[in-house]
């Protein structure tokens, strides 16, 4: 019996594969939900709590549902940290080129509640976008 295997979503032909590449980051623990690339930037959603760059003897980083990482080097970006208290389900490009909006089943991102929100990709702070009426899921 033939297995048939499921298709990317138009637009989504970038997802993960089950087997990503050796030097990209690995996330410990939890699941991965949402990556997408803006850019020379890969951000990567979802619901874990630690990272870790590709190699041997690398730093346990903990970050709950949200990074990103260099798409040519495959670092993780140590600038883009933001906090979140829950899992990130969709991750979209913004609309500068240097911004990406989240949405989620979180309740607040660097202390400001919202299920979604637009984060600048150099620092992972919040741009002033609110996105309000949107309340679930």
């Amino acid at each position: 019996m033939k297995t048939a295997w499921p298709q990317a979503a138009p637009g989504d032909e970038l997802l993960a594969s089950d087997n990503p590449y050796n030097w990209t980051p690995k996330v410990l623990d939890g699941r991965v939900s949402a990556v997408r690339q803006i850019g020379n930037v890969v951000v990567v959603g979802g619901q874990f709590t630690q990272i870790q760059n590709a190699g041997s003897n690398q730093p346990i980083i903990n970050q709950s549902h949200l990074f990103a990482f260099n798409a040519t080097t495959g670092q993780i970006l140590p600038g883009f940290m933001p906090t979140l208290d829950d899992q990130v389900d969709a991750v979209v490009p913004g609309p500068s080129g240097d911004t990406v909006y989240v949405a989620g089943a979180f309740n607040d991102v660097n202390g400001v509640g919202g299920r979604v929100a637009e984060l600048r990709l150099s620092d992972g702070s919040r741009t002033s976008f609110r996105g309000q009426g949107i309340n679930n899921r």
